[in-house]
């Protein structure tokens, strides 16, 4: 049986209200079934994964998207010294940027095959950063 969303979203702010501060972000998402940063930022990555290295490289590049994104975002202080910081941080927008670049190509319509002549001429050097 379906709840009105109004209603919904009414229980879901007793629940978030009644829930530990520090812990209110993380369930009402939760009740929202919002998709996960991480999961999203996977998602845009799986068509392009070869440009990104083995398993073990995407992961630690995805971590350190999440981990910056919640520590300048949230500014929790235990993150600190996972996210990236200076030329670190450079980088990792470039990588970002070139994520973004490849799913666009994709969105409007350029085949596999010239999304990966793009990456391979013109992405390249972002990369290999």
């Amino acid at each position: 049986m379906e709840m009105d969303e109004a209603e919904f979203d009414e229980l879901v702010r007793n629940l978030v209200e009644q829930c530990p501060e520090e812990r209110q972000e993380w369930l009402g998402s939760k009740l929202r079934n919002e998709v996960s940063l991480r999961k999203r930022i996977k998602k845009l990555i799986e068509p392009f994964k070869s440009h990104f290295g083995k398993k073990k490289k995407r992961t630690k590049l995805i971590n350190k998207i999440v981990s910056t994104r919640n520590y300048l975002i949230h500014y929790d202080p235990l993150l600190e010294s996972e996210a990236a910081q200076d030329q670190d941080l450079q980088i990792l927008c470039l990588k970002i940027e070139v994520i973004f670049q490849l799913h666009f190509l994709q969105l409007i319509g350029f085949s596999q095959e010239e999304i990966n002549s793009i990456a391979d001429h013109q992405l390249k050097r972002k990369l290999q950063l």
